[in-house]
């Protein structure tokens, strides 16, 4: 249980799998962990797959993560989410107007939005 992930240097983009219930904490410390990994490059894009958690934060932790996104160190955030998951849609919801992250209720979407091959996640 926790957040997971996963870089494919040739694709540029990073896999993550969240699941269990999880605090801000949980995600500033994985963020450090991906931001720190040598196999990172600024403005890889990023599918991160929640649909297995249960995400505990406030109004103004989600804010600080949404701060956090806004630095520019990752391209295109696709979030897949429940349709009820309320964090996810907070979280988009402070990030604002940009483009360059969407949430979406099923992988497939989230990864043809990324221009990645559905058939090979590498989530499953």
């Amino acid at each position: 249980m926790g957040i997971t992930f996963k870089i494919d240097a040739e694709a540029g983009v990073v896999h993550v799998v969240a699941d269990g219930n999880l605090e801000a904490t949980t995600f500033l410390s994985w963020m450090k962990d991906l931001f720190a990994d040598a196999n990172f490059r600024l403005g890889f894009d990023m599918v991160f797959d929640a649909q297995e958690a249960q995400i505990e934060i406030s109004g103004n932790e989600a804010f600080g993560l949404a701060r956090e996104r806004q630095q520019g160190r990752v391209g295109k955030l696709a979030i897949v989410a429940t349709e009820s998951y309320g964090a996810s849609r907070m979280f988009a919801g402070w990030v604002g107007d940009d483009d360059r992250t969407r949430v979406f209720h099923d992988m497939a979407s989230a990864r043809e939005w990324l221009g990645l091959p559905i058939e090979d996640n590498p989530s499953n």
